[in-house]
């Protein structure tokens, strides 16, 4: 029991769910024994009211809700230690230890349609064509591009460096470019207008291709070496995974 209300053992691991736990990794905290809070911006209410109401579904918990005039900002707050503890081992704990737990990887489109839909209308933007959702955590963000390729959504990672009270940091921006953009606004609806989304012809090179996605060789950069270079293979193939793609040693 939390508060006196009764939190369920079990969940449904739907899109509503989903949407939920995309929610939580994007723009919630928690701490151990504590509470749980998510935050949104002061014209995102329609998410504040979804988020209460997934809470309530999945938890059985009522969230209470307030707004901080400011920084114009919606606070979501759940007092329960049980729900931290879970979510604690389930996600992590810290901003940069937060992962996409693995059920999402072989769960049905449904479930990562919601968990892109959460991600992306907690802690994404539109701007230049693009649709894109940014983490402070390295491994979040291949997490993320490694579920939007499941579902043959060609999305980049870029590193951008930012300012800290501690001097500087570092935080990725995931982004979908054109047809993706498109894709990701479709599941996502963050925003009403599309007007910025509308132009898929500056869509990058990528393609879907035997269930793979492919990518043009845009450039191909030569530097003088000298030095021992090493081959690395195995057993009957030549290939290797390389910040969530597929590449392969070859001469055409």
């Amino acid at each position: 029991l939390v508060n006196g209300m009764s939190i369920k053992h079990t969940v449904d691991l739907t899109e509503d769910f989903g949407r939920l736990v995309g929610y939580l990794i994007g723009d919630g905290t928690w701490s151990q024994g504590k509470s749980v809070s998510i935050f949104f911006n002061g014209s995102e209410k329609r998410f504040v009211d979804d988020s209460v109401y997934l809470l309530k579904k999945y938890f059985g918990v009522d969230a209470e809700w307030y707004i901080h005039n400011d920084k114009n900002m919606y606070i979501i707050n759940v007092n329960s230690t049980l729900i931290c503890e879970f979510l604690s081992k389930w996600i992590g704990l810290k901003d940069k230890s937060k992962k996409i737990p693995s059920e999402f990887y072989y769960g049905t489109k449904d479930l990562k349609h919601g968990l892109i839909s959460g991600l992306i209308r907690s802690d994404g933007c539109y701007k230049d064509n693009t649709v894109s959702f940014t983490t402070i955590s390295r491994n979040l963000a291949y997490e993320y591009q490694t579920v939007c390729a499941s579902l043959s959504i060609p999305v980049s990672v870029q590193k951008h460096k930012h300012s800290t009270k501690k001097g500087f940091g570092w935080h990725y921006d995931i982004e979908g470019y054109g047809n993706s953009a498109a894709d990701l606004h479709s599941i996502a609806r963050k925003h009403q207008d599309l007007d910025g989304l509308k132009d898929r012809s500056k869509g990058r090179s990528i393609q879907n291709l035997n269930n793979y996605i492919v990518s043009t060789v845009r450039r191909v950069r030569t530097s003088n070496y000298s030095g021992q270079v090493y081959n690395i293979e195995v057993e009957e193939d030549n290939s290797y995974h390389v910040n969530g793609f597929c590449v392969h040693n070859c001469t055409i």
